[in-house]
């Protein structure tokens, strides 16, 4: 495949509203951010708080958030690959330090609250990320850090990291009224009307997830130290759980381009690498050596 990177960046970033300025801006900032927070700590909220949970916690999140900035400004999908392993290595670290914060009364909540709608979105989405890749190792390690087991029934997230329908219903109301449509082409009797489905749920895809942080964030600009606007608050406006369920239905997807927040050369890469695996070359395992057991015992010593 081709590295993206040596075209002009107008060129290469996958959605318009990113500027050059601030992608170069703000990529070392994440770059610094991420790996402080693999060895850093928080500041204490009391005496005895030495803050490494949190920052293993919010470091997962902010380097979740890294990936999709990456895939926004066209980098190359190893560097993806690369970023969403430090995500999940992040999730773990806090994940293991989970009872300790309970302890010290740092938290009460799991590592994702389910419950939350915008914290089960970037759930979904690293989940999705880890099934475009190919990478069923990744999916079961970030299904490890989920501690409310109810999520692997849910129509949206059970669907996509096992590819079996496990429920028609969510979780919450709230992700049902959200995710109806893309259910709807989870559930569908063929994949006409399962592709009729994925248009209804991306035409509205922006619109139905106001409220937020993300959304409308291409249109925040400040100044910075030289006085030039930049934008460092819009990491990309991505689908991936629509992508994720496209792949496991195996759709057509040509009609589903025209929508600019539907990764489509991810899913894309996702088929390639499928394709790579089923027709890798199977490695003849050597016959074992002759046994050397006579039936016959031997003494040993005497």
């Amino acid at each position: 495949m081709s590295d993206s990177t040596n075209f002009p960046f107008h060129e290469r970033r996958r959605q318009q509203f990113l500027d050059e300025y601030s992608y170069e801006g703000l990529v070392p900032f994440f770059e610094e951010d991420v790996e402080w927070c693999k060895t850093g700590a928080a500041s204490p909220y009391k005496p005895n708080d030495d803050g490494i949970y949190r920052a293993r916690r919010s470091g997962g999140l902010q380097s979740l958030q890294f990936t999709t900035y990456l895939y926004t400004g066209g980098e190359s999908f190893e560097r993806m690959l690369q970023q969403l392993i430090a995500t999940i290595e992040l999730y773990e670290a806090a994940q293991v330090l989970h009872p300790q914060a309970i302890k010290l009364q740092l938290t009460y909540n799991p590592i994702f609250e389910i419950y939350e709608p915008e914290i089960l979105f970037d759930l979904t989405k690293l989940a999705s990320l880890t099934v475009l890749f190919n990478h069923p190792d990744l999916t079961r390690r970030v299904n490890a850090c989920v501690e409310q087991k109810e999520l692997f029934n849910d129509a949206v997230y059970g669907y996509i990291v096992t590819g079996e329908r496990v429920s028609d219903t969510t979780v919450d109301k709230q992700h049902q009224k959200r995710y109806q449509q893309l259910i709807d082409a989870i559930h569908a009797p063929n994949k006409d009307d399962a592709l009729k489905s994925m248009h209804s749920y991306l035409k509205d895809w922006y619109k139905k997830h106001k409220g937020y942080l993300w959304h409308g964030s291409h249109e925040r600009f400040t100044d910075d130290e030289n006085g030039r606007e930049v934008n460092d608050s819009y990491v990309g406006y991505w689908s991936f759980e629509a992508a994720a369920v496209v792949y496991r239905l195996g759709l057509d997807d040509t009609e589903l381009h025209q929508y600019i927040w539907y990764p489509k050369d991810m899913v894309a890469y996702a088929r390639t690498l499928a394709t790579e695996a089923a027709t890798e070359p199977t490695i003849p395992q050597p016959e074992p050596p002759p046994s050397r057991y006579t039936g016959y015992s031997v003494a040993v010593g005497g």
